[in-house]
């Protein structure tokens, strides 16, 4: 399981995990730690990206979606 802060490590290679390009809509959605669509993402670990920054990282099993983003880090409102 990847550490929430490794997706924001500068020296982080994006090829080693799949990318997946969001729009910002899906981003405050991952932020938020609310539900977000399995038809997005690949299948195991994912990296969220918005605008070319890494946000952090889901873990999609089926057609579920695990957002692997702190609690303590998500936005309240």
């Amino acid at each position: 399981k990847p550490d929430a802060a490794l997706a924001l490590a500068a020296g982080l290679r994006r090829e080693a995990v799949a990318c997946c390009g969001v729009s910002e809509e899906v981003a405050l959605n991952f932020l938020r730690k609310q539900d977000l669509e399995a038809s997005l993402f690949e299948e195991g670990i994912n990296l969220v990206v918005c605008r070319g920054a890494a946000l952090g990282f889901v873990k999609r099993i089926g057609g579920r979606v695990d957002n692997m983003y702190p609690n303590s880090l998500r936005i309240l409102k």
